[in-house]
């Protein structure tokens, strides 16, 4: 049976539980649970607690760590040594010298697999590392193949051979009744949006509020909920919907609970989305497993989650062309084609379809290895 150590450098020094860390990475960690009978599985991950915990059949070990680029994690090294694994997931670019120490360690038979997770090159001492890291890594998973053309033209991978594209997570959210969570949120109609993400630049909320206010002209039942964690663009947001008169139309929700976003998932009609860049688009999976019907911005990730599916798909930043498919939405089928969308996130994005895409990954690697 195949060892694979999945490892996060990371070190999330806010958590004592483990439960908690968990919680977080469930979108990357999901998956074991449908491959855990075909290889031998190890999770390691670094917060302010160390132990190993066996967690429904599936291996845990926990470390502490500080986030100095320079600083070499031994314990969690010499761990990994100890279980001789024969290929190390690591998530994240942003750790060349963890990587070229735990290579050396584990010898040749062992192989690295980096997994890309919305890291950019930057022009910095890191990215010497990274490029003389490209030696010992075998293969770099994207999400789609687009994201990893500029580590490819600046050389940091050098081999475009090495690059593979593969959905790496998923986000189910917990199967609920929609009229229910329509009548406890009091959603109206089939015209209500979902907006979930930070008001930041690069989520650009302000091409969806300025496509919005010329839907609205149009459809004057039309809401749209935004929910958001960190607030960056919160003024210029409200001066938007206060220019615009959006008041009756764009509810301004805020941050919730993590637990309780299925309950607005389903209650929507519609997700909406402008984003410029996504690693994986987390969110927009969420969504999707709920059955709201996307409207996103045509970047690579998204592309990539909704290639074959029925969905909506608009240049980034531009609001004539997000407002004209707004405006052409009236004829839809939205219970049809939300019924649509959730079986194709059950075909393509589920936890069981991205376990059956890397335990093939893994058996190609292993093969290619012996």
């Amino acid at each position: 049976m195949i060892k694979i150590v999945d490892i996060v450098y990371y070190c999330h020094t806010e958590y004592q539980s483990p439960c908690c860390v968990l919680e977080k990475h469930r979108p990357t960690v999901g998956f074991i649970e449908f491959i855990k009978d075909r290889v031998d599985y190890t999770v390691v991950r670094h917060l302010d607690y160390e132990g190993t915990e066996t967690i429904n059949g599936v291996c845990y070990a926990f470390f502490r760590r500080t986030n100095a680029p320079w600083q070499i994690p031994l314990k969690t090294h010499r761990y990994i040594k100890s279980i001789d694994p024969d290929i190390v997931l690591v998530h994240g670019f942003v750790f060349p010298l963890q990587v070229m120490a735990l290579k050396i360690l584990l010898g040749k038979k062992c192989k690295i697999i980096l997994q890309h997770h919305a890291e950019q090159p930057v022009r910095s001492v890191r990215k010497l590392f990274q490029t003389i890291a490209d030696r010992f890594t075998a293969i770099y998973l994207f999400s789609a193949q687009e994201i990893a053309v500029p580590w490819l033209a600046q050389k940091v991978i050098k081999n475009a051979d090495k690059v593979r594209t593969v959905m790496t997570a998923s986000v189910p959210v917990a199967q609920k009744n929609k009229n229910s969570c329509k009548a406890q949120l009091d959603f109206e109609g089939n015209h209500n949006f979902l907006w979930v993400g930070r008001l930041n630049k690069n989520k650009d909320p302000i091409t969806v509020l300025r496509a919005f206010a010329q839907h609205v002209k149009q459809d004057s039942s039309a809401r749209l909920y935004m929910i958001y964690q960190t607030a960056e663009l919160l003024l210029p947001v409200q001066y938007l919907v206060n220019e615009e008169r959006l008041h009756a139309h764009v509810i301004l929700v805020g941050a919730i609970p993590h637990e309780e976003l299925a309950d607005w998932y389903y209650a929507a009609d519609y997700f909406i989305s402008a984003s410029h860049a996504e690693a994986a688009g987390y969110a927009l999976l969420e969504a999707m497993s709920a059955g709201c019907i996307p409207i996103v911005s045509s970047i690579p990730s998204y592309k990539k989650i909704l290639e074959n599916c029925p969905a909506y798909l608009f240049e980034p930043g531009n609001v004539t062309e997000l407002a004209e498919l707004l405006n052409n939405l009236s004829e839809l089928d939205v219970s049809k084609l939300s019924a649509e969308i959730k079986n194709h996130f059950q075909r393509k994005l589920s936890f069981e379809k991205v376990a059956g895409n890397m335990f093939n990954l893994f058996n190609q690697l292993y093969a290619e290895q012996r």
